[in-house]
Order: structure tokens, then C-alpha cells, then sequence
């Protein structure tokens, strides 16, 4: 069976709030979609591969920058997140973080867009675990994370 890409952000948002609505939530849980944290840096999605890879470009929003008006360090590691999230609930169901760690290649400005494309590398019954990349408009790397995460069922 061949897996559908998809490229329109309405189409993507769409498939991916149905396929986590489908999953039973874990007791006492409630799905809030979009989740509050990913509000303030919304992505816009550009690139969707069921159980693969997702890809979003956000701009960087003022209230991010640290003293030199560059993206601070930890907020990218949370945007990072914030794509590695929804296409892992996706493919797995509801699971939780146990790490990330973000190398930091070059900085990048508030207000500029980066793009950043998450991949699952590795998808088990035990522990999923993925990798992302952060460019910036001429496409050099700012960045790169790496994750892994547990099921919570």
C-alpha cells in the first residue's frame, strides 16, 4: 500500500486532528487540538507523510529572542518538539518524550521563518525514535534534534 503525501496545511491539520481523535486517551486525559504550546509559534505544514516524516516552517516569534535578538536555544528545542509530537501520536498513539537533544549549528533571528522537517527513523512497539532539521530561508541548517519516546497506553 503506497503512503498518501499530502502538501496543503489545511488538509494536513485535518488528517492529523482525525487520526488522533481515533485513539483512546489514557485515563483523565483530555485531546486539546492544537495543544497550548504549539499556539504561540503556530506551524504552517507543507509537507505530510503518514508515519514518516512531517514538515512545518514557523515564524520565530519576538518573545523567543534571547539578549542578541536571536531565537533562543531552548525555544527551538521546543519547536522541535512541537512537529515530533503530532507525527509520532499519529503513527503511535498517545506516547510521551523520555529525551530530546538539539545541536545548535548557526543562530537564526526573530521574525525569520525556519523550516523544520521531523522523521521517524524508528517506530516499535516499545519506543519510537526520531529525528528533526532546521533550516533557514536560504536553507542552511540552524539545527538539528533528536528524540525518543515511549507509548503511554
Amino acid at each position: 500500500m503506497e503512503t498518501q503525501t499530502l502538501t496543503d496545511h489545511d488538509q494536513i491539520v485535518e488528517a492529523f486532528f482525525d487520526k488522533l481523535r481515533s485513539f483512546p486517551l489514557p485515563k483523565g486525559i483530555e485531546l486539546e487540538l492544537p495543544p497550548k504550546c504549539a499556539r504561540e509559534a503556530p506551524a504552517r505544514y507543507v509537507e505530510y507523510v503518514p508515519g514518516e516524516k512531517l514538515v512545518g516552517e514557523i515564524v520565530v516569534p519576538l518573545q523567543y529572542a534571547n539578549p542578541l535578538g536571536q531565537l533562543q536555544g531552548g525555544f527551538l528545542s521546543a519547536l522541535f518538539d512541537n512537529l515530533m509530537a503530532p507525527l509520532c501520536y499519529a503513527a503511535a498513539g498517545p506516547t510521551t518524550s523520555i529525551d530530546i537533544a538539539t545541536s545548535f549549528v548557526r543562530p537564526i533571528a526573530v521574525g525569520e521563518s525556519i523550516l523544520i522537517d521531523v522523521r521517524i527513523r524508528r517506530l516499535g512497539r516499545r519506543a519510537v525514535h526520531m529525528t528533526a532539521e532546521a533550516f533557514d530561508k536560504e536553507g542552511q541548517l540552524v539545527a538539528t534534534s533528536t528524540s525518543n519516546l515511549i507509548p503511554m497506553g
